[in-house]
């Protein structure tokens, strides 16, 4: 069972991004990016110099990738080898994004830890890290000169971008300890980019972890400290070996993190939690079948429906309207829920013309609102209340005066016809023969799809000229 980014993508990474967005020109530097930027370019690039990894080359390091992507749910990237004594490994792209290992991390990092690094890095891909990360490192590495965003390229953005990229390796560490089902081969790696290597001696953890935290108070318990902090890492793009062991460490030991390795560690669908990735606010609007198809495959066993006929004006027809958890309205985002919990969907769908006509017996259905039948030819309004079914209908003159004072109310308000409708806004046609007023059982201001009894009566009055009463 994969699991979506949602419920490991670190706090920072949010925030960072939210910032580097909301600063004043971002937008105008991604869209010149994305006017430059060739996905394709890259691709021939490592096609003509690096190495693929595939099958057929190096197969034990690609047979690495299929489990990794399973589990955090995207499709087996490229995975290609670069001659570079520096232990190292990035992803590119965007819509095929790809890896790239150097030859020093396969010769310097224990094999054991290689699928750690692999599944950091289909972490960025699964975070949908890749197209920022390769912008960022084109504007950080003076790239975008070249392709004339020089201009667009601000300190603020620069920093701001510097600041993401250290954040959004939090949540890549999160997807490899994921992966790994344990924070200690993370820990283990993060200890190896800090001078670590098992050919001169074991590791003490628990002391570099003690390392970590001394660190952590350091920095945090002096303002000065924080700003030569700042001076020493605002222009990188990783975070602190160190910092990096300490965030992942304490992850390790949050509910999330056993929720989340114990969701992908069973194999029988047989969940004692499950995770909801998005708010309830994420499914409604949402078409209701498909969602109860998804609750079913995230484990949910007790997922029912319920139909709400109210609201037409509110809602789609089959649309989501609300989902509750035992009872309980509402849940947010990366929320665990007892796999037996009972979940209702309640959606939207309105009652249909024959549910309706059952809730009215031996009634007749108006289709249209008492202003439709105004300024319509009395005759024709007649016919169509005689062919509803209406036993009790009376048309009558009406008398000059009434006529006079209803010209000049109708003159202001709108009419619509049954045959010729003029804009509502010139007003009803007040000609001879045509309905002044209808009512049906005193009521003139009925809706349309009314329902009455086919002895209401009827009441229409007409127009004519004083020379003709």
């Amino acid at each position: 069972m994969s699991v979506s980014s949602n419920l490991y993508i670190h706090e920072l990474d949010r925030s960072a991004l939210a910032a580097l967005k909301a600063i004043p020109g971002f937008t105008a530097v991604l869209k010149g990016f994305m006017k430059i930027w060739s996905e394709k370019q890259f691709r021939i690039q490592n096609m003509a110099t690096k190495l693929r990894i595939n099958e057929k080359q190096l197969s034990k390091y690609y047979d690495m990738l299929p489990p990794i992507c399973e589990k955090l749910g995207i499709e087996v990237p490229e995975l290609y080898l670069e001659l570079s004594g520096s232990p190292n490994s990035y992803t590119s792209g965007d819509t095929k994004p790809f890896i790239v290992v150097t030859s020093g991390l396969l010769e310097k990092v224990p094999e054991h830890l290689i699928p750690t690094v692999l599944a950091h890095e289909c972490g960025h891909i699964a975070c949908h890290h890749v197209l920022y990360h390769t912008m960022g490192n084109m504007i950080i590495n003076g790239a975008a000169g070249m392709f004339e965003l020089g201009d667009l390229i601000t300190y603020p953005i620069q920093i701001a971008f510097y600041k993401w990229m250290r954040c959004s390796e939090y949540s890549a560490d999160r997807a490899a300890a994921i992966c790994d089902g344990t924070v200690e081969n993370m820990k283990e790696l993060c200890a190896c980019f800090a001078g670590y290597n098992r050919k001169i001696g074991s590791i003490n953890m628990e002391a570099f972890m003690e390392q970590a935290v001394e660190y952590k108070e350091m920095t945090e318990g002096s303002n000065w400290n924080k700003v030569l902090e700042f001076a020493m890492v605002s222009e990188d793009t990783h975070p602190l070996n160190a910092v990096r062991a300490y965030e992942i460490n304490s992850w390790g030991m949050s509910e999330q993190f056993i929720n989340t390795t114990n969701y992908i560690a069973c194999t029988d669908g047989n969940y004692s939690f499950v995770p909801l990735a998005d708010s309830d606010k994420f499914f409604v609007g949402k078409e209701y079948k498909a969602i109860e198809e998804e609750l079913h495959q995230i484990g949910f066993r007790n997922v029912k429906l319920a139909r709400e006929v109210e609201g037409k004006d509110k809602y789609k027809k089959d649309a989501v309207i609300r989902i509750s958890i035992d009872g309980v309205i509402g849940f947010e985002r990366a929320s665990w829920h007892n796999a037996d919990s009972e979940v209702v969907i309640t959606y939207f769908d309105p009652l249909t013309k024959e549910e309706i006509a059952a809730q009215h017996p031996d009634e007749i259905c108006v289709p249209h609102g008492a202003k439709w039948y105004v300024g319509g030819e009395y005759q024709k309004v007649y016919d169509i209340f005689k062919e509803l079914g209406f036993t009790d209908i009376t048309v009558e003159k009406l008398p000059d005066l009434k006529r006079i004072k209803l010209l000049e109310d109708l003159r202001d308000a709108g009419r619509s016809l049954i045959n010729n409708k003029p804009d509502a806004t010139k007003g009803a046609s007040t000609k001879e023969n045509t309905v002044a007023t209808l009512s049906i059982g005193g009521n003139s201001q009925f809706e349309m799809e009314s329902w009455f009894k086919p002895d209401a009566p009827v009441r229409i009055t007409y127009h004519v000229y004083s020379d003709n009463i």
